[in-house]
């Protein structure tokens, strides 16, 4: 039973809280997302010394958008909220603002640009390539669904509708002559604009920073009157320094695991067209998704520690049952572990929702949890080799719906029946990447290597091998 908030304020009260029974709020907003394009060897990183750096350029970045969200929201008394915090991607959304105040979401692009440059690249120059934001006008759902853990950190909110995906897959995007880009537009089909939001002079930062003063509340230290040396007494005055995450960072050797439903921004567009009830009965079929998911993670004989949804991105960090660790040890669990994972969440979703298409990408090695903090929720994050490789494979040359992107080093550690299972399902090749697709598996000449396999799997206890999407 689903209950539709036709405030927004009185919803978002509730982001926090862990409830197995979630209110759902639909109307207008600008989505915006920020993506940091961070280099390829620091987003998988290997080494405790990039994993700590990694940990506190995210922890200072999300500071960055509390500040600029404090700012922005304080300097015109509206509602600004990060939604959604995924490491170096962070969506944030401005209920209610109109359509005809795009200069508003410009003046949030600078800001949030100039508080990057001081929160973020005055420390982590070398980990960072670019910075880009997109941002959109439209109708959107959103939906709050607690995970099994009922944590605030590991509560998903997840937002519906053709607004809030596109701006995700634009923000990529570069333009010549354009350091700092912001895309926005204000609807679908609607031409982008790319409007330049790089510069941020000692000046600027200092004005940023009493605004903050002057509009923001408590959150913050005072910032002192003092103008000499302008951006250095600002930083110091707010604690922008970076954060030590060295007495924090404990290893987890497991699996990090995510999966992308194919299609669902199409169904929530159609519902759009067709009044209230059809809204109702897309969310309530999405709803359906996430219970799947969470009862997978409480009947599995592994255990599942849920971050949050990204859209329609599953994310987990993958570990045995067993509080003695894993039998044989972690490297034993790698020669199989991964599929069981990929069969598990198929066989749990295909017996609900047949019909649904899913692309699927697992890594194992050490990762990193750790937390930040908005005004009014926590965020769980995950750092270290498995948690990159995997949001790189995730998209992976559009990672096509029914495939596995897995990395190399990944299938290497394979014992030999799982590895020709992998390798003999696998259509394409890629100096890091392989990935398997269900076309592959409805070839004739493999039924009897499919045979085998399964036959061979089925004894270590694992769901019989078949195509990933039904």
């Amino acid at each position: 039973m689903i209950k539709f908030a036709e405030d927004y304020n009185a919803f978002r009260l509730g982001v926090g809280e862990a409830k197995a029974v979630n209110d759902v709020w639909d109307g207008d907003g600008w989505h915006f997302y920020a993506m940091l394009k961070v280099r390829a060897d620091k987003i998988a990183a290997d080494k405790l010394r990039d994993v700590r750096r990694m940990v506190g350029m995210y922890t200072n970045y999300n500071r960055a958008a509390v500040a600029a969200t404090e700012m922005i929201a304080g300097k015109y008394g509206i509602t600004c909220d990060i939604l959604e915090h995924q490491g170096n991607v962070i969506h944030f959304f401005f209920p209610c603002l109109g359509q005809d105040e795009g200069e508003i979401i410009k003046e949030f692009g600078r800001l949030l640009n100039s508080m990057v440059e001081i929160y973020v690249r005055k420390y982590y120059a070398d980990n960072v390539t670019q910075f880009h934001m997109a941002a959109e006008f439209g109708r959107s759902v959103l939906v709050r669904v607690a995970s099994p853990e009922a944590t605030d950190s590991s509560n998903s909110l997840v937002s519906l509708g053709p607004c809030a995906n596109a701006p995700a897959k634009q923000m990529g995007e570069s333009k010549e002559d354009c350091s700092r880009p912001l895309w926005w537009r204000t609807g679908e089909g609607a031409v982008w604009n790319c409007d330049d939001c790089s510069g941020c002079s000692d000046v600027e930062a200092y004005a940023i920073v009493c605004a903050i003063r002057k509009y923001g509340s408590d959150y913050f230290k005072a910032i002192p009157n003092e103008e000499d040396d302008l951006v250095e007494s600002c930083c110091e005055s707010l604690g922008i320094v970076p954060k030590s995450t060295e007495d924090k960072l404990v290893p987890i050797e497991g699996f990090f695991f995510r999966v992308d439903m194919d299609g669902f921004t199409n169904k929530i567009k159609t519902a759009f067209s067709n009044g209230r009830e059809a809204v109702k009965n897309v969310v309530v079929e999405f709803i359906g998704y996430m219970a799947t998911a969470n009862a997978w993670q409480v009947s599995t004989d592994m255990k599942v520690s849920a971050f949050p949804w990204a859209g329609d991105c599953f994310n987990a960090l993958v570990l045995p049952a067993s509080d003695k660790g894993w039998i044989g040890g972690f490297e034993m669990s790698r020669k199989a572990q991964p599929l069981k994972i990929v069969s598990e969440w198929e066989r749990q979703i295909s017996a609900q929702h047949k019909g649904t298409r899913w692309a699927y990408t697992v890594s194992g090695g050490d990762i990193y949890q750790f937390e930040v903090e908005t005004r009014n929720r926590k965020f769980k994050l995950a750092v270290g080799r498995p948690a990159g490789l995997t949001l790189a494979a995730i998209h992976f040359n559009n990672n096509p719906p029914g495939s596995v992107v897995m990395h190399n080093r990944d299938v290497e550690k394979f014992d030999s029946v799982t590895k020709k299972m992998f390798n003999n399902f696998s259509r394409g090749r890629h100096p890091n990447f392989k990935y398997l697709d269900e076309e592959d598996r409805k070839s004739v000449g493999q039924k009897a290597t499919v045979a085998v396999a399964s036959k061979a799997i089925a004894q270590d206890g694992y769901a019989e091998s078949r195509p990933w999407s039904i």
